[in-house]
């Protein structure tokens, strides 16, 4: 990272993990580069890269992210938050719910129940067409906004 910094980058896109992501936007704030700062899906975790990166070095950190936070306040009286809480104090009692991972298994098996709900009696692949489009997508929106996933190699 000092090598970029010196080098004069204006951009860093951390496309990694959690604890690679929150190293990397604690050794920026250390060194003093303050680049446009990108971090992945992976890694838009406010409890799992910003909290441990330390929140004051993260100011201007760019995520890339489909979900809503489940701690943003804002969300508060959304459907599907108040769902996704009710899950995840039932399912996972004393973990953290600001871990985004969870979040993004509790949306996977969203999308394989739909996939399977549509598939019908006979789930083999052999057996169906190959594209699958999820329009209504999830029972409880977790997502910011409604996604439309399909399976077809052109999307078209």
């Amino acid at each position: 990272m000092v090598s970029l910094k010196s080098s004069g980058a204006h951009a860093f896109l951390v496309a990694g993990t959690p604890k690679f992501a929150a190293q990397a936007i604690k050794k920026a704030s250390e060194i003093g580069w303050a680049p446009l700062f990108l971090i992945n899906y992976v890694s838009s975790s406010v409890s799992a890269t910003i909290m441990p990166a330390g929140a004051d070095r993260a100011v201007g950190v760019v995520a890339a992210t489909v979900t809503k936070d489940p701690n943003d306040k804002k969300w508060a009286d959304d459907p599907g938050m108040k769902w996704y809480h009710a899950h995840f104090d039932k399912y996972l009692p004393g973990a953290d719910i600001g871990d985004n991972n969870y979040l993004f298994g509790t949306q996977q098996g969203q999308i394989l129940e739909q996939v399977l709900k549509q598939c019908g009696d006979d789930p083999m692949h052999d057996r169906h067409d190959d594209r699958i489009e999820i329009e209504a997508l999830l029972r409880h929106d977790i997502f910011v906004a409604l996604l439309k996933l399909c399976s077809a190699p052109t999307h078209g």
